[in-house]
């Protein structure tokens, strides 16, 4: 055999297995292509029932904490004020301003409810301070 044979040989050999080594890459990728594709499907269907949940714990956060509240004294905002930010909140239609607002106002009425022992009114308060928290990633989610 001669060199020249040899190097046609070894070209084709070298080819043959850089061709299996692309295959085998291409299929690699288009398979992880695939699997990031559902892992996206997911993601977006969990971040779909978590909005879902939260829509329903801001109801039903805002339905105890109007039963409970408002026994809470030194809340800086009117009763109309504050009654127009937890609608608000109920509804998801918070602005970040008002977001921020509403959490110094739960902050303190948490406070107050420890202070004085009422542990009803503090787990409330902090289920509302959970929800809002959310929401106000939301918020700032949608800024950037």
């Amino acid at each position: 055999m001669e060199l020249s044979e040899m190097l046609v040989s070894v070209g084709i050999i070298l080819i043959s297995v850089y061709t299996a080594l692309l295959i085998l890459v291409l299929t690699q990728f288009f398979s992880i292509k695939e699997k990031m594709g559902t892992f996206e499907a997911n993601l977006t269907n969990f971040s779909n029932r978590l909005d879902a949940w939260q829509n329903e714990t801001r109801t039903i956060g805002t339905d105890l904490y109007k039963f409970t509240s408002g026994r809470n004294i030194g809340n800086p905002l009117t009763k109309k004020q504050k009654d127009i930010l937890i609608e608000k909140y109920r509804n998801g239609t918070l602005t970040r301003p008002e977001a921020e607002q509403f959490k110094e106002v739960l902050e303190k009425e948490k406070r107050d409810a420890e202070n004085s022992g009422d542990l009803l009114d503090a787990l409330i308060v902090g289920i509302m301070l959970g929800g809002l928290a959310y929401l106000l990633s939301k918020l700032l989610e949608d800024k950037k």
